[in-house]
């Protein structure tokens, strides 16, 4: 089984939070383009390449399995957290057991426990080598493990 650290570009509570988020994804799954420029126009109207911006939002999108790899369909877990609609906390909860049990955010947890047992430095230099040790593929863009946590949040938005 291959561990990997999800992608998580453009895909945080900060930038594209799920209360926000999720009405975009119901309302416009299906076609990627119409996907990518409706999430362009809700999150990153101001930025200079919103179009890239989205693009990476759906890349994430795709890593944590709420639409399809390669299009912009809802997979089912992304139909059972669009569901959720008024139901933030609920929505937060899954995603946090989805990001978990279903991509491998345990053994993050287990390893960063290990290091402050062990009274390593944890940072976003120190963290990827020690997951490459446990066998996870680690991107060498730190965003990816410093987003992971945030899963985990709720804003106050």
């Amino acid at each position: 089984m291959e561990l990997r650290v999800p992608y998580t570009q453009q895909f945080s509570p900060q930038q594209t939070p799920l209360k926000r988020l999720l009405p975009v994804v119901r309302q416009n799954s299906g076609e990627v383009k119409r996907l990518r420029s409706a999430i362009g126009a809700a999150f990153f109207k101001d930025k200079a390449d919103p179009g890239k911006l989205a693009g990476n939002t759906l890349i994430a999108l795709r890593a944590h399995g709420i639409i399809s790899a390669g299009g912009a369909d809802l997979t089912d877990f992304g139909k059972q957290l669009v569901s959720m609609r008024g139901s933030e906390d609920q929505a937060h909860r899954l995603m946090a057991k989805h990001i978990l049990v279903d991509l491998d955010g345990m053994g993050i947890v287990e390893t960063l426990r290990e290091m402050k047992r062990a009274d390593l430095k944890i940072s976003l230099t120190t963290l990827p080598d020690e997951l490459r040790q446990r066998g996870y593929q680690v991107s060498d863009n730190s965003s990816d493990l410093s987003s992971v946590p945030v899963g985990f949040e709720k804003p106050n938005c």
